[in-house]
């Protein structure tokens, strides 16, 4: 019996449960070389080590069992040339998929970190924001809810349509005088994250700079908007542009959303 291995060898050896080995002989993938008649213990062949060792690695690819079997039940190079280049090539997908969504996770704790700097910030204040580059929407009113929730499946869809990835954060780009009957909004966006050129003609870049800013809630808009221009009048100061960013994700579903307007001078 020298030239088998016990179960619980094989276990150590190749890493693998002895409750997975057991699986593997009840589903007829991997029986034991040879089974104690009386004992009942299970002996592996030297040979089966390297069976073992596929099965295990394929396992964690994700391989199903039933692919297993077949394989094994096949053993000209062909069939597994074949199977394992398809399998590489699904392992290369997965793994684009996972770093795409590892990508979008940084970006989400990475703009959470963003809001818990500036939530609790009384007053104007400067703040140094990157190049963000959206997808944006004409308004030419003052939407109400409805009319917003239409603008915005419309950039959704975009995003999902191109595969952009993005934290949904949203807002306005601002005209800080409007005419008589004119909104106060020109365009409504919402971020994403260009790996290359910008990709719509609906995508504009939001400048990188230090914006003068103050946080304010639905109901005080037009207070703080008016601290602010004041505050640029006041200091002889002449806006580029203007945003308004919506601070919480709509995930959060706050019921008082904090939003920031921000002015680049």
């Amino acid at each position: 019996m020298s030239k088998y291995f016990k179960i619980g060898e094989v276990s150590k050896l190749k890493r693998v449960s002895i409750r997975a080995l057991r699986f593997y002989d009840r589903v007829n993938l991997l029986k034991p070389a040879q089974v104690d008649k009386f004992t009942n213990y299970r002996y592996y062949s030297l040979e089966q080590l390297f069976q073992i060792e596929m099965i295990v690695h394929l396992r964690k690819l994700g391989v199903p069992i039933e692919d297993l079997k077949f394989l094994f039940a096949h053993d000209d190079l062909a069939t597994w040339h074949g199977y394992l280049t398809q399998t590489m090539q699904k392992t290369v997908e997965q793994i684009e998929s996972l770093q795409h969504s590892l990508f979008r996770t940084e970006k989400f704790i990475s703009h959470i970190n963003e809001i818990e700097e500036i939530k609790d910030k009384e007053g104007i204040y400067p703040l140094e924001i990157g190049e963000r580059t959206i997808l944006t929407r004409d308004c030419t009113f003052s939407p109400s809810a409805e009319e917003a929730i239409e603008i915005f499946q419309e950039i959704y869809r975009e995003l999902s349509d191109r595969n952009l990835i993005t934290t949904y954060q949203s807002g306005a780009i601002l005209d800080l005088s409007p005419g008589e009957n004119k909104s106060e909004r020109k365009k409504i966006f919402m971020n994403y994250y260009a790996s290359s050129d910008i990709v719509s003609e609906h995508a504009f870049v939001l400048p990188a700079g230090t914006y003068l800013c103050i946080n304010h809630r639905w109901t005080d808009f037009s207070e703080k908007k008016a601290l602010l221009i004041d505050y640029l009048k006041q200091n002889r100061l002449k806006p580029k542009i203007a945003v308004e960013e919506e601070a919480f994700l709509d995930f959060f579903g706050y019921s008082k959303p904090l939003a920031t307007l921000q002015i680049l001078v």
